[in-house]
């Protein structure tokens, strides 16, 4: 406890206003384009800014989507050494991408931008997915349908995340047009249902479920240039305008027999140009796209599962450990948005989940690694459990008592240190006057995210789940990785004609060379130059024999406690 009772004053004058002098800067448009490309740095720009009171989320995630290891506080250079992704890749996420892309079309298309600015569009198109999800008579029947789950009015949740979006409520109808246009019925349900769930919260889950339909519609989107490169064409006028194989074109002629002729349609809008064709995997630069396309599909995965395992989980395992059951339901909308904003600010890493830097609710919070004992690092970092939630670990519910080295304070990170606003403490945390004690102390944190990066790590993972093509859109990822071996080799002389036999040392493919896909992925762009060095360099420490049996294996009949 006297880590947590220590007071910290000078840290508060880091930079981090108190409740009184805190402003919260207006959340502008996203900008067309990549932060890093279209904003270069400026010389001498700090890492740090000097009133983050009036400091907005594009200024914040502009400078901290830079990767500079000279401007980098020297407690933080041990994480980012153990990250063997590309800077590049860490500091995106498709999320970003698909909000950019996004704006640079409504930009592009004035007339579009109108359009999905217009309270009348909205209204239509969110009435037009209900009835698409409920297969509903007419507009009056989507107002009126409930949510099963949650039982309230689809139309009325929506309508109030519409109305706190406000510098996004085109991007909002946007995303819901495309929906509308592309999804399966049968799956928008489930869908409406998590949104229901978000948008009737704080404004940080409110963010949430905007993030939710960004990524599902430009996911849909993706999938549909590969099926159909054949756009159609804008009509604004026009009902629904789908390729005849379209989920959409069965689904007219479903409301047509349910007596909806003539009720109001969403308004179609011109995919053309809004996402590339499918590449052709026969070809270098085509194969070397779609390689990368299924990477950033896969890395924003694990960058969830990171996050998870590195602070979500294990916080509200201590929470639910010490009965707060109100800290432990928050962890996961408000807790979070402190350790992305850390890792923001710190090692230039944005989560698919867009952090929320101004998140005014600090609930959740707890300095969970002051905490916990070493074991329950050695269980939560074990492979088997990357990723998982604590319930769904037979140890945590059995023995987890045993884990607990200290109760501490909630609504501290790290303890005695206590921040109103999420990027109150991002900004201590690169600030020249913080203590180094605090850099020190959030310095462990970026390394609990930084081990599932680790090269024998993130490669094996990435490499078996990318090969395996279990989700569609990863569908290709095969060929194209021959296509790029077939260059690889001429270029390195590997002697093994295909990759797989390359990267395998057996003949059944059970072992896994993860130093070859190191050299691999390396050569590809996705991982550092250098990221073969720290195979042995940032090898794990912890001996699976000391594990709990249940973090070892899944299928264990019972298991031991962790050698204490």
């Amino acid at each position: 406890m006297g880590a947590c009772a220590s007071t910290n004053a000078g840290r508060r004058s880091a930079g981090a206003p108190g409740v009184a002098d805190t402003v919260v800067a207006r959340e502008l448009p996203l900008p067309a384009g990549s932060f890093a490309d279209d904003h270069p740095p400026v010389g001498g720009e700090p890492r740090h800014f000097g009133d983050i009171s009036r400091t907005s989320s594009f200024e914040m995630r502009t400078r901290w989507s830079r990767y500079d290891e000279e401007r980098m506080p020297e407690e933080y250079a041990h994480a980012a050494a153990m990250i063997c992704v590309m800077p590049a890749w860490m500091s995106g996420t498709r999320t970003l991408r698909y909000l950019q892309e996004m704006e640079s079309r409504l930009r592009a298309d004035k007339a579009l931008r109108r359009r999905m600015s217009d309270a009348r569009t909205f209204n239509t198109v969110v009435r037009s997915v209900v009835r698409k999800a409920y297969d509903l008579p007419d507009a009056r029947a989507a107002s009126e349908q409930r949510d099963l789950i949650h039982d309230c009015l689809i139309v009325d949740r929506v309508e109030q995340l519409h109305a706190h979006m406000v510098a996004r409520q085109a991007h909002l109808t946007y995303a819901l047009t495309l929906i509308d246009e592309l999804d399966d019925p049968e799956a928008l349900p489930a869908k409406l249902s998590e949104i229901c769930d978000r948008a009737g919260r704080c404004a940080s889950a409110k963010r949430q479920a905007f993030n939710l339909l960004v990524q599902r519609s430009y996911h849909l989107l993706e999938q549909s240039s590969r099926s159909n490169s054949n756009a159609p064409s804008s009509d604004s006028s026009s009902a629904r305008s789908l390729s005849p194989d379209s989920r959409g074109a069965s689904l007219g002629g479903a409301r047509g027999s349910s007596g909806a002729a003539g009720a109001a349609r969403s308004p179609s809008i011109d995919r053309s140009s809004s996402i590339s064709a499918p590449p052709n995997l026969g070809t270098r630069d085509g194969a070397m796209a779609h390689v990368r396309a299924c990477f950033e599909d896969y890395l924003d995965e694990h960058k969830e599962r990171a996050v998870s395992s590195a602070y979500v989980e294990p916080a509200r395992f201590y929470f639910d450990l010490v009965g707060d059951t109100f800290g432990r339901d928050h962890v996961a909308v408000h807790s979070v948005n402190w350790f992305l904003a850390v890792l923001s600010a710190a090692l230039g890493i944005q989560a698919p989940l867009l952090l929320d830097y101004d998140d005014r609710h600090a609930l959740g919070i707890v300095d969970v690694w002051q905490a916990l004992n070493d074991d329950a690092w050695a269980l939560f970092s074990h492979p088997t459990n990357f990723g998982r939630e604590f319930e769904g670990v037979r140890y945590l519910r059995e023995r987890g008592a045993l884990l607990l080295k200290t109760p501490v304070p909630s609504g501290q990170l790290p303890c005695g240190t206590r921040t109103t606003l999420p990027k109150q403490l991002a900004n201590m945390a690169v600030h020249p006057s913080s203590p180094a004690r605090l850099r020190r102390e959030l310095a462990l944190y970026c390394e609990r995210f930084a081990h599932f990066f680790r090269a024998e790590f993130f490669a094996r993972k990435a490499f078996e789940v990318l090969w395996a093509e279990l989700k569609p859109e990863r569908v290709g990822f095969r060929r194209a990785s021959d296509t790029l071996y077939a260059a690889y080799r001429a270029e390195t002389g590997a002697e093994e004609e295909e990759l797989v036999e390359h990267v395998y040392a057996d003949e059944y493919y059970t072992e896994l060379d993860v130093s070859r896909v190191v050299a691999f992925f390396a050569w590809a762009g996705l991982l550092k130059p250098d990221a073969a060095s720290q195979l042995e360099l940032h090898a794990p420490a912890a001996d699976a024999s000391l594990l709990p049996v249940d973090s070892r294996s899944p299928f264990a009949a019972a298991a031991a406690p962790p050698s204490l």
